[in-house]
């Protein structure tokens, strides 16, 4: 019985039967000139001067081909993994999925040589014959005749193919049209460029590299996706009818389209079938089986897109294609072959801690609540996006948006903007130890006022407060006080250089005004993600770092692009940046945002944030580790209060956010050492000048272990007592539950803190 098993790639006609072909007299040659001379010998067209003429013009057109040939990159799907390498998602404009030569039937690739050119395997990549009836036909006036190879087929398609891949995921209409254009020179073009490619490739090659470019209709280019396409199977398990069926389809893939056009697919596959017998593929009791088989179509549509990705993924897919867009670090032509497909793109993210984040945010606001959340956390020093997170599901209806919520600047970020006004002071001089008034009420001098003038949330107020002081209660009328020293275009500027790309630069359009009083306390919208990465610059000693989702791109020749590190800069001085850090870590310790602190005395700084109407609430903050920023509100009504909201009276920045702050960063920092906040400077304390070289700033030491905290002030300089007290049942023993003096007051070198310490 003879078959596919025993079916040998030259044997491209039947025994007894076998056709010889004329010599590749192109490729012996090199000119056309000698091919008409023994076409017009054998008769196969006359010698007239119409077919002088067209053979002179043809031999013109061949010499000015570049000797070149087509590039091999393929448009296919782009493939989205997370930090460890599995997919999330797949996103294409071409719906197609190279394969190797094992993954494609035998039977298929039998079927095509059998259908497309049973002389495949005998010719050097082209027919003299189909390059006569070409000349017959130019020089009779009509258009180009058929007969071209599959290495011509394959060169075609390529070119189609490089117009994608040159216009980004949509070739050009020009580039198409000279790629398929029905001429005599399209003719020589892909005749020339089929000797050149069957010189540097076998003939395996090609043949695996036609069926990975082919169109096989409904969107399915190349075998393997129309296997998929067409029954729900992969092209290596194409059975013989199957693999007939797709070869027939190659001639008019929407005039044999089995599923729209049964009765024509089910003949054109008889054709394939009887042209597989004809040339020794089949025997006679196969061929009557696959006849008999019915079309057996089991179609499915490829899932693609953020759309298709499971849940926790979908926002984070969304973000890095935007990401990708704008990679300048992949350069153009880079970006080009992201969009035209065939990458895959590994991701900063981890898949275990951004389950438990997403999970957080969902518990912390339900999915279909009015009430949304977004939360990022971002590596200090890198910019890596370690999670990103929304309880949305990505997608359309409820409980469901494609509002990328967590990188879309469209949200007032409250108080946690003041961190750029205490930026600004700092550089400007002005000393922490700076007393302002901070009534319940303030009009300045300086500012517009709005009506009733500048207030503090919920009638706080303080009296000759220090900076720090006003920070840890976010008294906005002593901050309003502290921009009119600094003025608004230099905590504009901090913002700015922090990675708030928001904010624009004087003189332009929409730039925030002088008169603009309420610009430090969070007036102007920013997103999320800017706002973490801000946060992250402030812990990594001012070293500012774009936040990033996309580690690395792989090409589809297999080099890897990886992200530099070029985009970092150092945005404010080190000094600076470790002082603002230790005065949002009275934020947490003893201010506004005390729901927020991390279990077992873990340091940590941050900011509450609270929109003026309770339209809006934030938790920014940091440790040395990661940084973190969250928003929550209603993102279609942002101007309705949150009040008695899932169980919460009034949603400050310390109530939800902070929870959910809380939780991610709990996440983001297990199994990993506890860190200490920076000192702050005492020049920027105390001020220029007034520095005494024997005091030194008290550090914060609650929390840590009696060792770790005596190890810690003896470092500073200072002496240590220690005292057993009784604490709450749930600290564990062996804690520092107090220290006197307090975190942050001044004392001498060798001077002594007393600690209290849990029994």
């Amino acid at each position: 019985m003879t078959g596919l098993e025993s079916f040998s790639w030259r044997a491209g006609a039947p025994r007894g039967r076998r056709r010889r072909t004329w010599p590749t007299v192109i490729a012996v040659s090199g000119g056309l000139g000698v091919l008409a001379g023994m076409v017009v010998a054998a008769g196969a067209m006359p010698a007239t001067s119409a077919v002088v003429a067209s053979v002179g013009r043809a031999t013109n057109m061949w010499e000015r081909i570049p000797d070149e040939a087509p590039s091999p990159v393929l448009p296919g799907r782009t493939k989205i993994v997370n930090s460890r390498g599995k997919v999330i998602a797949e996103v294409f404009t071409v719906n197609r999925i190279p394969v190797p030569a094992e993954a494609q039937s035998p039977w298929l690739r039998s079927a095509v040589v059998a259908t497309e050119d049973a002389s495949y395997f005998d010719h050097r990549g082209v027919d003299p014959r189909g390059i006569a009836r070409a000349l017959v036909a130019t020089s009779s006036g009509g258009g180009t005749q058929g007969g071209s190879t599959i290495t011509q087929q394959y060169v075609k398609n390529l070119r189609v193919t490089q117009a994608v891949v040159d216009g980004g995921g949509a070739a050009e209409a020009a580039e198409v049209a000279a790629a398929t254009e029905g001429s005599l020179a399209r003719k020589l073009v892909e005749a020339k460029m089929a000797l050149k490619l069957e010189r540097s490739r076998s003939k395996d090659e090609i043949l695996t590299g036609y069926l990975n470019v082919s169109y096989f209709g409904r969107g399915a280019f190349g075998a393997q996706a129309a296997a998929q396409r067409y029954f729900s199977r992969n092209a290596s398990d194409l059975s013989i009818e199957q693999a007939a069926l797709l070869a027939g389809m190659l001639q008019a893939p929407t005039r044999y389209d089995p599923i729209s056009n049964p009765d024509l697919a089910l003949r054109r596959r008889s054709q394939v079938i009887e042209r597989m017998t004809a040339t020794g593929v089949l025997d006679d009791a196969r061929a009557a089986a696959a006849n008999a088989a019915p079309l057996g179509i089991d179609p499915s549509s490829p899932m693609q897109g953020c759309r298709a990705a499971k849940r926790i993924w979908g926002h984070v897919c969304d973000a890095a294609i935007n990401e990708l867009r704008r990679a300048k670090w992949l350069g153009v032509d880079g970006r080009r072959l992201v969009a035209t497909g065939g990458t895959t793109v590994r991701l900063t993210v981890d898949p275990k801690a951004q389950a438990e984040v997403e999970a957080a945010a969902a518990r912390t606001v339900p999915k279909d609540h009015r009430l949304a959340n977004a939360v990022a956390v971002v590596e200090p020093g890198t910019g890596r996006v370690l999670s990103m997170a929304t309880n949305r599901d990505f997608g359309i209806g409820r409980g469901r948006t494609e509002i990328p919520l967590a990188t879309t600047p469209s949200f007032s970020p409250a108080s946690t903007f003041k961190v750029f006004t205490l930026t600004a002071a700092l550089e400007a001089g002005i000393p922490l130890s700076t007393r302002l008034p901070a009534g319940s009420v303030h009009y300045s001098s300086i500012f517009d006022n709005p009506v009733g003038g500048y207030r503090n949330a919920e009638g706080l107020a303080g009296s000759n407060v220090t900076i720090p002081q006003a920070t840890e209660r976010s008294l906005n009328t002593a901050y309003v006080q502290l921009q009119e020293k600094v003025g608004v275009a230099a905590v504009a500027s901090a913002a700015r250089r922090l990675g708030i790309k928001s904010i624009p630069a004087p003189g332009k359009k929409r730039s925030p005004g002088k008169r603009e009083g309420s610009f430090t306390l969070g007036a102007r919208d920013v997103s999320v993600m800017d706002m973490a990465g801000a946060y992250a610059a402030l812990a990594a000693h001012g070293r500012w770092c774009q936040p990033h989702l996309v580690d690395s791109v792989t090409l589809p020749d297999g080099r890897i692009v990886n992200r530099p590190d070029s985009d970092c800069r150092q945005a404010v001085e080190p000094a600076v940046a470790d002082t603002v850090a230790n005065v949002l870590g009275g934020v947490i310790s003893r201010g506004t945002g005390r729901s927020a602190a991390l279990p077992n005395g873990r340091p940590a700084a941050g900011k509450t944030g609270t929109s003026e109407n309770v339209g809006a609430a934030w938790f920014a903050g940091f440790t040395p580790q990661a940084a973190a920023a969250v928003w929550t509100g209603d993102p279609k009504s942002p101007n309705i209060p949150m009040r008695d909201e899932l169980g919460v009276a009034t949603v400050y920045g310390g109530t939800l956010p902070a929870d959910l702050w809380r939780e991610a960063m709990i996440v983001h920092h297990r199994d990993q050492p506890i860190v200490p906040l920076p000192d702050v400077d005492l020049t920027y304390l105390l001020g220029l000048g007034a520095v005494d070289p024997d005091a030194l700033v008290v550090p914060d030491v609650v929390g840590l272990a009696p060792e770790v905290a005596t190890s810690r002030l003896a470092a500073a300089g200072l002496k240590v007592e220690i005292r057993p007290t009784s604490a709450e049942a749930w600290i564990s023993p062996g804690t520092v539950v107090g220290q006197q003096p307090k975190a942050g007051a001044l004392a001498r070198r060798g001077g002594q803190v007393r600690l209290n310490v849990a029994q």
